[in-house]
């Protein structure tokens, strides 16, 4: 395992990767960096011949030095467990007290077998879902009864659809302000702040869509990511306005048509949450669309020492109040 110390280099290196997840583009490097430079680290597994690689941020906390990878970038997706298990046992040897990775590469056993094999278990208390819904827009779309409704709903208005391959700085000011808008109205969420959305602006893969009233002003909008012929959902925010228009179904609908036409093949609807609580209304509405339901690799950990496994779970459930699922 090789610590690259260049950024270019490194993207580079893997540029030609079949499967790099948004979380490990360029793009999200630029989303992170700009919050807190120098806190990330690039690694890949052989610079002359790579095969699996990965940006990791450094975080430390009540004098614990920890690496958290937000999953990795494959040379194809068929794994080798040997090379997952040599990548993530060499990470073991810098230092760290703690190794956290949260991979959205569809589940494959073989990943499972060669991250076990290398130390790494399941965390204590998961707070990020691991299903997910593919849609194949090389079929048709298959939508259920509330969808057919609601885009029923949303004919009887004057709604216009726009599409952009590359999102621009204009259009993440706005998403960024009707996100602060509808978080405050929810009353729940992050806000993002607007010198992190700004990085996405002009990075390629990155793209932007949104529907628009008769007047101009935006409804429901979309920053979905592209790699290959795969896209997948990243951030949508919607108005009163859009709510009661049914938006998000005809953006949606738009988008997915709008995509297949472009040679795309799937579209990952993202992180499904089914529950008992509000977070359902969000697995209700991605689900209304007919897709393939699959589950990711998801969470796994390392720890130097034993105590540290429910420790993190203690920080992260009563100090960070995150929600497990």
């Amino acid at each position: 395992m090789q610590i690259i110390q260049d950024k270019d280099q490194y993207f580079r290196l893997i540029s030609d990767f079949e499967y790099i997840p948004f979380t490990q583009s360029e793009g999200w490097y630029h989303f992170h960096d700009c919050m807190k430079p120098g806190s990330i680290i690039f690694f890949v597994d052989d610079a002359d011949t790579p095969n699996i690689a990965c940006f990791a941020h450094v975080k430390k906390f009540f004098g614990i030095k920890m690496l958290y990878i937000e999953g990795e970038c494959v040379k194809t997706l068929k794994h080798d467990q040997k090379i997952v298990k040599v990548f993530f046992e060499s990470l073991q040897l810098l230092g760290y007290d703690i190794i956290e990775t949260n991979s959205s590469s569809l589940y494959d056993p073989v990943y499972e077998i060669g991250i076990r094999r290398a130390g790494y278990l399941r965390p204590v208390g998961l707070f990020s879902c691991w299903l997910t819904s593919l849609i194949q827009l090389d079929k048709p779309l298959v939508f259920d009864t509330n969808w057919n409704r609601y885009l029923r709903k949303a004919e009887r208005f004057v709604q216009t659809f726009e599409f952009y391959k590359q999102i621009n700085l204009e259009q993440t000011n706005q998403f960024n302000e009707l996100y602060k808008e509808m978080l405050s109205r929810k009353n729940f969420g992050d806000i993002i702040p607007p010198k992190q959305l700004n990085g996405l602006a002009g990075q390629e893969n990155f793209g932007y869509c949104c529907t628009k009233n008769d007047i101009g002003n935006t409804l429901y909008s979309v920053i979905f990511y592209t790699n290959g012929t795969s896209v997948t959902a990243i951030l949508q925010v919607t108005t009163p306005e859009g709510r009661k228009k049914g938006s998000s179904f005809f953006t949606y609908k738009s988008l997915l048509t709008e995509l297949s036409h472009r040679g795309f093949t799937s579209y990952d609807m993202g992180r499904l949450t089914p529950s008992k609580h509000s977070k359902d209304l969000l697995y209700i509405f991605k689900s209304g669309v007919k897709g393939k339901l699959n589950v990711y690799n998801g969470e796994w950990s390392w720890y130097k020492h034993s105590v540290y496994r429910p420790l993190m779970y203690l920080i992260k459930r009563f100090l960070m109040k995150k929600i497990e699922v």
